[in-house]
């Protein structure tokens, strides 16, 4: 809970390396046969033992047009984008903080060649500026395992385009703005054998959004502030964790989140870990969606903006093994989720319209996942992996498997390293399930089962990595992936139903150059 109340879905805890950390020099170049090129750069200083500062640059972009299934329209969007963040940390002996700078622009074109003849030809142009400030501040307490920590964040974010024919009617607006101000006071204290912890604090968050989509208008001002708090016990083979919040929405009232984790060693190397909790969160329905303009059907609304709840609960069995004295992990989880409210999306009951509606506890999603890892050898590894996903609600008036979704997935991965290490190579084979297409958009009940298999070599030498690789190695593509590309003006015209690839085999190649830090 200390992370906030949309954990709907489980959260990732991503973190950029730390300039203490990261390498004093990284650069990467990296171009494939479909004409992307990116360049990365990453240059980290340490001024002194308690200051650092690492700038962080990337730059891609596509100029090539590609329609290897001479469509008329491009198998990959062109494209150009350039990101930077500079970073900041110090550590003292009373106090840490980091602070930064985030921005990205991006800009994109899709749709029919450039080229083509059409008088009005259907192209989807888009726009993405980004800029935000970031800070994090800790103060060490007198007693040991005291904390105080302040987070905060400034955010704006602008985007623009338009999908469609021509500017008489024909084209489709998307026009969006984020503004947004979070702030966070934490107060961290644990016990002197480290047995017991606990962690409370009050959260602020302000949020202006702006989407305008079509004829569709859905603008909001709102402030949500929470208060939480959070104990965990670490005893011989046990961990738990119980936290809740309460938190006031200015628009929705009062929400409370309790969350559960708990993880049990029933064995020196078998461990249960079980999570349940609650999570809510207000849909951006909008801007989340505007993918589903690459067609010529309207969009029927709901009366009302409401949030989404959910209630889930999960299951994961992690244990070690030996086969033929080679070491084997084997991890397998459920995680089950029931919706009190979910905005759905349904594309079964019309066809001339994409129809969202509020569904009331009428919504689930079950996950199970496999996964064995063996070390063959030494120097050579193999996962195996198996992936179950149902999601299911209510479409054209009855219980369904959400559309676009496939339900099965399993994964063959197998990665070797040299004895000295500089030889590395891994092949990956996808093998994804058929998925239920919108009964009232295509002729066909369900996708068939397709492979994506993708491999890579790298060879390293002193600073220098060098590396080669290929994706969709089966060459599979999915033919015909728009109805009615001849006609982008037909009522039947459809973009969206791509399930598989579209393009063929993609060879890529590479470098990345790094110097590590100077020993003090």
């Amino acid at each position: 809970v200390v992370n906030g109340f949309e954990s709907m879905a489980g959260l990732i805890n991503l973190s950029v390396k730390s300039p203490f950390d990261s390498d004093r020099l990284l650069v990467n170049a990296y171009g494939n046969r479909f004409g992307r090129f990116e360049g990365n750069l990453i240059h980290s200083v340490h001024l002194n033992d308690k200051w650092a500062t690492s700038l962080l640059m990337n730059a891609s972009m596509n100029n090539q047009v590609i329609d290897e299934n001479r469509d008329g329209f491009l198998d990959l969007p062109l494209y150009k984008n350039a990101a930077f963040m500079n970073r900041w940390q110090y550590n003292g002996k009373k106090m840490e903080t980091q602070f930064g700078v985030y921005g990205y622009l991006d800009d994109r074109f899709a749709g029919q060649s450039p080229f083509h003849p059409s008088l009005f030809p259907f192209h989807m142009e888009m726009g993405n500026q980004h800029l935000e400030f970031y800070s994090k501040t800790g103060f060490f307490g007198k007693k040991p395992g005291a904390s105080l920590g302040i987070i905060q964040q400034i955010k704006y974010h602008n985007t623009s385009g338009y999908f469609g024919g021509n500017s008489l009617g024909g084209q489709r607006s998307v026009l969006g703005s984020e503004k947004r101000y979070f702030v966070s006071l934490n107060y961290d204290r644990s016990s002197a054998n480290g047995m017991h912890q606990f962690k409370s604090g009050i959260t602020g968050n302000f949020l202006d959004i702006k989407q305008h989509v079509a004829l569709d208008i859905l603008n909001r001002t709102e402030f949500v502030s929470g208060v939480f708090s959070e104990y965990a016990l670490l005893i011989n083979r046990l961990s738990l964790q119980i936290g809740t919040r309460l938190d006031y929405h200015s628009l929705f009232s009062w929400n409370f989140v309790p969350r559960l984790h708990a993880k049990y060693a029933l064995t020196p190397k078998t461990d249960l870990r079980i999570t349940a909790g609650k999570g809510w969160r207000v849909p951006n329905f909008l801007i989340e969606n505007n993918a589903l303009l690459a067609n010529n059907k309207t969009w029927t609304l709901p009366g009302q903006l409401l949030p989404e709840i959910s209630w889930n609960v999960g299951t994961s069995l992690v244990t070690e093994m030996q086969w033929f004295k080679r070491k084997v992990t084997w991890t397998s989880d459920i995680y089950y989720t029931h919706f009190n409210r979910q905005l759905t999306i349904d594309r079964d009951v019309s066809a001339t319209s994409f129809v969202f509606a509020y569904i009331e506890n009428q919504s689930r999603s079950l996950a199970c996942q496999t996964e064995l890892d063996w070390n063959i050898g030494k120097r050579l590894g193999l996962r195996l992996a198996y992936k179950y996903l149902q999601v299911q609600s209510i479409y054209n008036n009855q219980m369904q498997q959400q559309s676009m979704i496939p339900k099965h997935r399993i994964l063959l991965t197998s990665a070797w390293a040299s004895l000295n290490k500089r030889w590395q190579a891994d092949v990956t084979a996808n093998l994804v399930g058929s998925m239920r297409m919108p009964q009232l958009a295509s002729m066909q009940s369900y996708s068939p089962w397709y492979p994506y298999v993708f491999g890579q070599v790298s060879y390293q030498w002193k600073h220098l990595k060098i590396y080669l690789g290929v994706e969709n190695l089966l060459n599979y593509k999915q033919h015909n992936p728009i109805r009615y590309a001849d006609q982008p003006q037909h009522p039947d015209f459809d973009a969206t139903m791509v399930w598989g690839p579209i393009t063929g085999i993609n060879i890529y190649g590479g470098f990345t150059y790094s110097l590590k830090q100077k020993k003090s």
